[in-house]
């Protein structure tokens, strides 16, 4: 059963009596927000993944160079608001999103930051600095970079400093169905499409 992309408002029981809840509000506390809730989610809907575990780590940079990893493949999450509403971006690691980018794509007038506090909101049980690109999941759009279809496999936190999960691209565009647009900064696409 693919359970990838269920409309929100619908609460589904996982393997282990885990409750996975789709809430239409994007604040609402998500019980889907540990490493193993994201681990389940994925073993459930049939997606091979391997699970990077490492001393707590504080960047992507450490990342990479722990793991032997291109930055390109390193996914990060930046939550913004556009036109007051919360979206969820994918891009590699050490990239900035283009926030004329992503007004296009989005068809909306205005992006900005987000508050740490609204972090710990819509991440409550994430390690602080730290989320699954899975907006989907939270009730959130997500827009993923382009770059990530050249990389072929994406690296990401699970929520946690200690545990990372690697997993094929087309097996993430499956699950999360993110809209996927070139939407990182000029100056960092031509680092990107260098690696």
């Amino acid at each position: 059963m693919d359970i990838g992309y269920l409309p929100s408002g619908i609460s589904l029981y996982l393997k282990g009596g885990t409750q996975l809840i789709l809430n239409r509000n994007p604040i609402a506390r998500h019980t889907m927000a540990t490493a193993a809730d994201i681990m389940n989610y994925l073993s459930c809907n049939v997606t091979e993944f391997k699970v990077l575990t490492h001393p707590p780590l504080s960047s992507i940079t450490d990342l990479v160079r722990a793991k032997g990893l291109m930055t390109d493949e390193v996914a990060e999450i930046r939550v913004l608001k556009a036109d007051n509403r919360y979206v969820m971006t994918v891009v590699p690691g050490g990239s900035e999103v283009s926030c004329q980018a992503l007004c296009d794509v989005l068809h909306v007038h205005e992006v900005t930051a987000v508050s740490d506090g609204d972090l710990e909101r819509l991440f409550p049980s994430c390690d602080v600095g730290t989320a699954a690109p899975f907006g989907n999941l939270f009730g959130l759009p997500v827009v993923a970079d382009s770059s990530f279809e050249r990389a072929g496999r994406m690296v990401f936190s699970a929520c946690s400093r200690t545990i990372s999960l690697m997993m094929e691209w087309d097996d993430y565009r499956r699950l999360v169905k993110p809209i996927v647009a070139p939407i990182i900064a000029v100056e960092y696409s031509t680092f990107v499409q260098g690696a």
